[in-house]
């Protein structure tokens, strides 16, 4: 049987390479998604749609009839403070689980949750260990919630820190602040971090799509794990800049506090530091990946060359439509 792939979100960073991963592997594929692709040769396989709008994603479905499903539509910005600002997350879910209910040639499905259905740096007992600390984390504990009590074939990720090509806020914000000499790391801390560059997420996402249990979690990252100064570093060092200084973390603090202030009085919507940034800077962070990594195997890409890549492909993109 012919694999016929949808895609909701996949003019997203992380679905752009997806389809542009699966559309190379000679796979079918469709893309709903209420945005156009930001990769212009995308169009033919996207269907604009809204994923709140049941009817528009029934019909789509309906006449597609995939085999596999990838759900990334989601809003993932920390600019919400309730649970109606991210009201599209759990009911977006709710309405793809159900018109794919009909689907008798259903494989699997593939939902893409989040690291902060736990606190930052908080590492849970279990699947169902929640503990989110902000509107967008809570709202995909209620997406989990749902996958987790839907009969069909699912899987649940949760991408940790994902960059690389087609990527916005907030690490492109991070490259471009390596690249401008804007970017400091604080002091001699040492925090190691779950990062992935985002070729090989789309391989973990694709292994999952087609091997392994469904019922399953998994957290998405690189192997081996890497610090963010390294990355910064790397960066630095492959477009020939100087590495970042290093700053006393109470300094830092000052600044988050600055930066959280403007953002409350609406003087500044994205300020390059706030408290909620520079604790996640300051928070090390490991997740359990031993049954991905079997199904994975070694990933393709190192941390260097996942640089090298994101540096030709921002020098092509110099400009964010978004």
């Amino acid at each position: 049987m012919t694999r016929r792939t949808v895609i909701t979100g996949g003019s997203g960073f992380i679905g752009t390479n997806l389809v542009g991963s699966l559309l190379g592997a000679g796979h079918e594929v469709v893309n709903i998604d209420i945005a156009a692709p930001r990769d212009r040769s995308h169009r033919p396989v996207w269907r604009s749609a809204d994923v709140a709008d049941r009817s528009a994603l029934a019909r789509i479905v309906a006449d597609v009839r995939p085999t596999h499903v990838v759900h990334l539509a989601a809003r993932t910005d920390l600019g919400g403070t309730t649970a109606n600002d991210y009201a599209v997350n759990p009911v977006g879910t709710a309405n793809l689980l159900a018109v794919l209910d009909d689907i008798a040639e259903l494989q699997r499905v593939v939902v893409a949750s989040s690291l902060l259905v736990c606190r930052n740096g908080y590492l849970p007992t279990s699947d169902i260990d929640y503990c989110p600390t902000t509107a967008y984390g809570r709202s995909k504990q209620h997406v989990e919630e749902l996958v987790r009590g839907w009969p069909g074939p699912w899987v649940i990720t949760r991408p940790t820190s994902v960059w690389g090509p087609w990527f916005g806020t907030p690490y492109r914000d991070f490259f471009d602040r390596v690249l401008a000499g804007r970017y400091v790391h604080p002091g001699r801390r040492r925090v190691d971090k779950a990062f992935g560059f985002v070729a090989n997420t789309v391989v973990q996402i694709e292994a999952l799509l087609d091997r392994g249990p469904s019922g399953t979690t998994h957290y998405l990252a690189d192997r081996p794990a890497y610090r963010i100064d390294e990355l910064a570093d790397e960066i630095a060092d492959a477009a020939g800049r100087r590495r970042p200084r290093r700053v006393p973390v109470a300094a830092l603090r000052v600044a988050a506090l600055v930066g959280d202030a403007a953002r409350r009085m609406r003087l500044w919507s994205e300020p390059p530091l706030t408290r909620f940034r520079l604790e996640n800077m300051l928070t090390a962070s490991a997740y359990p990946s031993e049954q991905l990594d079997r199904l994975v195997g070694p990933l393709p890409h190192t941390m260097a060359e996942g640089v090298g890549v994101t540096l030709d492909w921002m020098r092509e993109h110099p400009y964010r439509d978004r």
